[in-house]
């Protein structure tokens, strides 16, 4: 099992949590009311946490599969109605879109050179993905549109993940 922290804006510790139905977290996002993380180990889910770090009782699904496609989870945004996760397979590099309750609804592909992501983000109106092999961030559209990209500075090099503000959550 692992821990999740959180801190103050000051950069203090808050509180910190351990993960009890995720073994192998590789991303987490919030809507402000809940927490999501997915799993890129064994169990290829995503678990929906509230936001003390406890499991919900209802409504479930607490979790739910991945996509037998989407099989190298690296990240993990959401905008309050939907989820989405990048995968970066080699061959099959590409986001995946869920339902708040886990069904699968779309996929796009990313962009040629957008080949090794490994965070994602949205703020309701775009979605981006950060490269760790190029040092870019590539900007989409939310139905998965490529719309342009940005080179990070040198010091951002080997990059894993990325939020922006402010985010807009859906009703």
């Amino acid at each position: 099992m692992a821990d999740t922290y959180q801190y103050t804006p000051g950069f203090s510790l808050l509180t910190s949590w351990v993960i009890a139905a995720n073994e192998d977290s590789n991303g987490l996002t919030t809507d402000g009311s809940n927490i999501w993380i997915v799993d890129n180990g064994t169990s290829k889910e995503v678990c929906k946490y509230n936001i003390d770090g406890t499991l919900p009782d209802e409504p479930p699904p607490r979790c739910f599969s991945l996509s037998p496609k989407n099989h190298d989870a690296t990240g993990i945004t959401t905008d309050g109605n939907n989820i989405w996760v990048v995968d970066e397979k080699v061959g099959n590099v590409k986001v995946y879109k869920y339902t708040t309750g886990g069904d699968i609804d779309g996929e796009f592909a990313l962009t040629g050179d957008n080949q090794d992501p490994t965070g994602i983000t949205t703020d309701g109106s775009n979605i981006w993905v950060v490269d760790k092999s190029d040092d870019k961030v590539y900007k989409y559209d939310m139905s998965g549109n490529f719309d342009s990209s940005f080179s990070l500075i040198a010091a951002n090099a080997d990059p894993e993940g990325i939020t922006v503000t402010p985010r807009e959550f859906g009703n």
